[in-house]
């Protein structure tokens, strides 16, 4: 077992929109604007570098990469509160199979991200402007 791995769980990576449970009624569209993003990003090459952040076994598991880096995304775009981005999460189906989610859920809400979540992110992507800049370099 890789010392990453207990404390960073590896998601399902992307899952097909027709896979994603849907109350019975709800019939989520290919065409949404949030469901192709979520067809552009390469999560699974993503949440492999940011595991690596996690090599630390003591403290609690990190959060998916695609929830975190998803209500990053979301944020950034409509410029939402920690909460309200939250809410939108809770309330939109399209917004959660952007997240990560395996179906429509809106009776729990999600992360609220913390200072510590953040900054964890913050590192990452520093991380990976890091590593491109030194990639085109060589």
């Amino acid at each position: 077992m890789h010392l990453e791995a207990a404390m960073y769980r590896y998601s399902n990576g992307q899952i097909s929109l027709s896979d994603f449970n849907q109350p019975a009624g709800m019939n989520l569209k290919e065409s949404n604007r949030w469901v192709k993003k979520a067809q552009t990003i390469p999560w699974l090459d993503i949440e492999k570098r940011y595991a690596k952040l996690f090599t630390n076994r003591k403290g609690n598991v990190a959060k998916p990469l695609r929830l975190a880096l998803g209500a990053c995304i979301i944020q950034a775009e409509y410029g939402y509160s920690d909460e309200e981005t939250a809410l939108q999460i809770q309330e939109n189906p399209y917004l959660q199979y952007f997240c990560g989610y395996p179906g429509y859920d809106d009776e729990k809400l999600p992360l609220i991200m913390g200072k510590a979540m953040k900054q964890q992110y913050e590192i990452f992507m520093v991380m990976c402007l890091l590593d491109n800049v030194s990639t085109r370099l060589l």
